[in-house]
């Protein structure tokens, strides 16, 4: 795997590639032994489902006892109706992971990929499959907002923390192409913990997010607010941005009404839903994803290899 923006791929050298029959997987070192029970998302047993976007995720546990989450990216729009599970360009999958390892390189909460899963369709195209460590007893923001029922400076701790991750994941180069309540996950006791979830078609890059993006990030995140009608106040819209931080873009209050349809400043796209989501519908704008530099296919090795 040779890519010249080393930063963007030293991560993966935590990942192991491997090969079971025409399936292509990179597997995190340490999960080699659940490969084989991943190659097939098809045969997966199914613990639970996460219901949400254009198919339920999978809560799966392994022979060891882990709980995992395993995700299979399926199409939307038009193509939905001829064309659901395949994909004809890129690595959804490896895409993924990608930018996920770069995020959590960066400090960034984000769940454990377990492995990224592709395989070649007998006539063209692939199929995609993505496996993650189960997050336990998360709630995403919105609906923990909505029925956590606590207090006043409980939310606001909160949402720093989620302003907090938000701009770690700027700051690592990492631009995420649906940042709503529903990709923000809140964990641990009382909330102590804020995940950024659901890297697909993230973009990537050597350098922090440019100030254009983080504000166009940031106004998705108020829009999915009103669009989920969780009550965000402004004092706790204020805690937000204290978490955010100093790169904040200049004359951002996301606690004031969107410009007006229209406006060529900062558009208001109409959300339309997306799956792919690791933990509940998404609340998306459905946008392509830029090229990500370094975009090379990991090349296999035989199972149980490790030569990333």
């Amino acid at each position: 795997m040779s890519n010249p923006d080393t930063r963007a791929e030293a991560p993966l050298a935590d990942f192991v590639p491997m090969l079971d029959g025409r399936t292509r997987l990179l597997v995190r070192r340490g999960w080699e032994d659940a490969a084989e029970h991943l190659a097939d998302p098809d045969a997966v047993p199914v613990d639970e489902q996460l219901a949400g976007g254009r198919e339920p995720a999978i809560i799966t546990t392994l022979p060891g006892g882990a709980r995992i989450v395993v995700r299979r990216y399926r199409r939307g729009g038009v193509m939905r109706w001829v064309n659901r599970t395949h994909y004809f360009g890129g690595n959804r999958a490896f895409d993924e992971l990608r930018a996920t390892e770069r995020a959590r390189a960066g400090g960034v909460r984000a769940p454990v990929v377990v492995a990224a899963i592709e395989r070649p369709g007998r006539v063209a195209g692939y199929r995609a499959w993505l496996a993650t460590e189960l997050i336990p007893g998360a709630l995403d923001l919105a609906a923990w907002l909505h029925h956590s029922g606590a207090d006043e400076e409980r939310r606001r701790a909160v949402l720093m923390e989620a302003g907090r991750q938000t701009a770690l994941m700027h700051a690592a180069g990492v631009a995420h192409p649906d940042v709503n309540l529903r990709n923000l996950l809140v964990a641990g006791d009382l909330g102590a913990e804020v995940y950024l979830i659901d890297f697909d078609r993230a973009h990537a890059a050597a350098h922090p997010v440019s100030r254009g993006r983080r504000e166009r990030d940031l106004r998705r995140l108020a829009r999915s607010a009103r669009k989920l009608w969780a009550i965000i106040s402004p004092a706790e819209w204020a805690a937000f941005r204290e978490g955010y931080g100093a790169d904040w873009p200049q004359g951002l209050d996301l606690s004031s009404p969107p410009p007006p349809e229209g406006s060529k400043k900062h558009p208001v796209h109409t959300a339309a839903p997306k799956a792919d989501d690791a933990a509940g519908g998404e609340v998306s704008d459905d946008e392509a994803k830029p090229p990500v530099p370094g975009e090379e296919t990991p090349p296999p090795g035989s199972l149980g290899t490790a030569d990333p």
